[in-house]
């Protein structure tokens, strides 16, 4: 059977109508300012898109979330580049509807101490359910340097992103 015969001229397929798989890879194209706190405070917001085959992600308006339409299991994984500070420590997490997760646990690196470092990068990973019509999953991160520091947008350096991938029902 042809798609010509199945689908009506000029109407938007789904993801479903297309056996794609819910896949999201974002990239921070704009530099975003971390204040210092002793939590993970901020969701990282992501202005640029690789590929979001069911379009859960915005890149004007709440880009720090992904919604997924399909229920399931997500595989979340990201990392967030923060400037180079030689004082405290960075952590990362995912976070669902704006609320820690039971299996998500945060990742902590101290800051790198010493020169020839531009940037400290800490990754983040979950395994998250959503529902497919109202949970939404943002990667989060925190510092304590005692100032704010910006995330790198460099093409040079590693910059932050989050990749999430359905993984079953």
């Amino acid at each position: 059977m042809s798609i010509a015969t199945t689908f009506q001229a000029g109407k938007r397929l789904t993801a479903a109508q297309l056996n794609l798989k819910p896949y999201l890879h974002a990239l921070q194209n704009t530099s975003q300012n971390i204040t210092s706190s002793s939590v993970i405070t901020q969701a990282v917001t992501f202005d640029a898109e690789l590929v979001d085959t069911i379009n859960g992600h915005s890149t004007s308006s709440n880009t720090s979330r992904y919604t997924p339409s399909v229920a399931g299991y997500y595989r979340c994984s990201g990392i967030v580049a923060l400037a180079a500070n030689t004082t405290g420590d960075r952590a990362a997490q995912f976070k669902k509807n704006g609320s820690a997760v039971d299996g998500a646990p945060y990742f902590s690196v101290p800051a790198v101490n010493g020169t020839g470092f531009v940037s400290t990068t800490v990754f983040a990973e979950a395994m998250i359910f959503c529902n497919g019509t109202t949970d939404y999953v943002e990667l989060y991160v925190g510092q304590n340097s005692g100032s704010t520091l910006a995330t790198q947008v460099s093409s040079t350096l590693t910059k932050s992103y989050m990749m999430i991938e359905w993984m079953a029902p």
